[in-house]
């Protein structure tokens, strides 16, 4: 009865309340509905209704990164140094674990580079600033820490009350010579002065500064070219209205003119294919052997080739025959030098003979004594010691001394000859010899002058006369010795004539020949350089000796060679004989 009851209950239900309840669900479910779009809008971008909320977000993340790296600041890894800034990003913050991710108000990553801490050391404290960059948003906070020991960490944010006035240094600045030459503060150029630092004091940065004799803020170096010491000074000026001045001194000297020498130089063949009598078959390489530029100077410039160059640094010389090749050196103060070489290039047919060889056992003889002494030089490129045949010593040596003579400009020797000094027209016989004496004024018919004898012990030349003439022959070393430079004797050869004078007059001179009037010469002494005495010099060497033992072979043994003509003789070779990868030309 019950449960029929129940059902006819539910089925006559109020239409009106029915009615009722569906109205209220769907105003239910369109407050929902309008709801949820609410919230979905106010998260987004373009939304501004819940600032203050996602304002929060950015700066819970800027107090988590101070927070980390609070932590993270020891005392072994702050500065140490004052105005020293030890620098960390939110990268390498999260590298190392200190903290995870930031996210902004959108949900977007904050920038790991832009954002990072920075501490620097302020007089007994440090200032932390954090920065943060998330998105188009970026701002930073300053704290100051301290050490104490209430911290946790050894190292932790100072409190308002502990807070101190933070100390800002002063500016500076040093100065550097930027270009000179010279070294130790003294130069011989214009000297060149920079900056070689320039700091601002904390916080601040350099706005204006200048080199210079007297304050200025414009030139940014000075360049010094008086003579003397000198000194500059630097003038630096920061943001925060602090000034430094800091100076140097130097000193400009005059430069002492330095001597310079000529260059020399001197030609080798490089390349080229030897004929047995020096001459070359090939082409041939000529190449410096040695370039010296000269006492104080540098080389400018070499060349070689058979025309002035100073670039190519070989000639090749292709011409048949023989051909003088030239070097040419040039130094840095314009001096030059030239050196040459001659070769000869003989092109001809070449033939070889090829040497073959066979080893025997070899049985010597003893040796022999020494011999007597012989004379070497070190030119003989005599190998010393035990060889097989031959054993060579060195064996003494005997001090030479050789006397030599050098003319000396400065000791001229002069003779008064008896030299023609003009002519003169006079009456003579003709066919025979005349002369006019100028000091007499006579003319004298003369012979031809004739050796007589010679002086050799005479400390100076006689003077010429009308009649007997001087020739000077000569040192007699023998006889004056080691006085000869300062006492020489001379050797004269003397020459004789006869002569007569002319006494009369044309008419009795007709009586005897045939007359005629002619130029004749007329002479008269004159000093005449005929010479120059000699310096004797000693020169001492020294001839050196050795002697030597020899021994023979006794038997066959020996090595055996023969040249043959062929570079594949099959006789020698079934023989025993060994090509031995010689050969010469023929």
């Amino acid at each position: 009865m019950n449960n029929e009851y129940d059902e006819i209950t539910v089925k006559n239900e109020n239409p009106l309340l029915k009615i009722l309840k569906w109205t209220l669900s769907i105003i239910l479910v369109v407050l929902l509905i309008i709801l949820i779009i609410w919230l979905v809008k106010g998260t987004s971008k373009n939304n501004n209704g819940l600032d203050p909320l996602l304002n929060r977000i950015f700066t819970d993340n800027i107090n988590i990164m101070k927070d980390a790296a609070k932590d993270y600041y020891s005392v072994d890894k702050v500065p140490q140094k004052e105005g020293e800034t030890y620098k960390l990003t939110l990268k390498e913050m999260i590298d190392l674990k200190l903290l995870l991710p930031l996210t902004d108000k959108y949900g977007d990553t904050c920038d790991v580079n832009k954002s990072y801490t920075e501490i620097t050391k302020v007089g007994d404290k440090y200032m932390l600033k954090v920065n943060l960059s998330c998105g188009k948003e970026e701002d930073h906070i300053i704290v100051y820490l301290g050490c104490y020991n209430f911290c946790k960490n050894y190292v932790c944010e100072v409190e308002d009350e502990d807070k101190e006035e933070v100390v800002i240094s002063n500016p500076s600045c040093t100065l550097k010579v930027v270009k000179g030459t010279g070294s130790n503060g003294k130069y011989t150029s214009d000297v060149v002065i920079g900056f070689a630092s320039k700091k601002a004091s904390t916080g601040a940065s350099i706005t204006d500064y200048g080199v210079g004799l007297k304050v200025n803020y414009e030139d940014s170096i000075y360049t010094v070219k008086s003579y003397g010491k000198t000194k500059v000074y630097g003038y630096v000026k920061d943001s925060n209205g602090k000034t430094a001045v800091c100076n140097i001194t130097v000193e400009k000297v005059k430069q002492t003119p330095v001597e310079v020498g000529s260059p020399s130089c001197s030609l080798k063949v490089v390349s080229g294919t030897l004929n047995s009598n020096g001459t070359y078959k090939s082409d041939i390489v000529i190449g410096f052997d040695k370039v010296n530029a000269g006492k104080n100077a540098t080389l400018k410039g070499s060349g070689v080739g058979i025309t002035t160059n100073y670039t190519n640094k070989t000639f090749t010389v292709t011409d048949e025959g023989t051909t003088k090749v030239y070097g040419y050196v040039k130094n840095s103060s314009g001096k030059t030098a030239t050196c040459s070489i001659e070769v000869t290039k003989e092109t001809k047919v070449v033939r070889y003979e090829y040497l073959y060889e066979k080893e025997f056992d070899n049985e010597y003889s003893e040796w022999s004594d020494w011999s007597e002494n012989k004379v070497y030089t070190e030119n003989d490129n005599i190998t010393w010691g035990q060889q097989e045949l031959v054993w060579n010593e060195k064996n003494g040596a005997k001090k030479i001394t050789k006397t030599t003579y050098e003319v000396d400009k400065n000791s001229p020797i002069w003779q008064v000859k008896y030299v023609k000094i003009g002519t003169y027209n006079d009456y003579v016989c003709d066919g025979y010899t005349y002369f006019r004496d100028g000091s007499t004024s006579t003319t004298y018919e003369t012979t031809e002058f004739v050796y007589s004898h010679k002086l050799t012990n005479v400390s100076s030349i006689p003077n010429d006369t009308a009649t007997t003439k001087y020739e000077f022959k000569g040192i007699n070393y023998a006889v004056c010795k080691n006085t000869c430079t300062s006492k020489p004797v001379y050797i004269v050869d003397v020459y004789t004539r006869k002569v007569t004078a002319k006494t009369e007059t044309e008419g009795e001179l007709s009586a005897k020949c045939n007359v005629k009037t002619v130029s004749i010469p007329v002479y008269g002494t004159k000093s005449t350089l005929i010479g120059y005495n000699k310096n004797q010099i000693e020169t001492i060497t020294y001839e050196y000796y050795y002697h030597t033992k020899t021994r023979t072979l006794i038997k066959e043994a020996y090595t055996s060679q023969i040249w043959s003509t062929s570079e594949n003789d099959k006789y020698l070779l079934s023989q025993g004989y060994k090509y031995t990868g010689v050969k010469r030309e023929i």
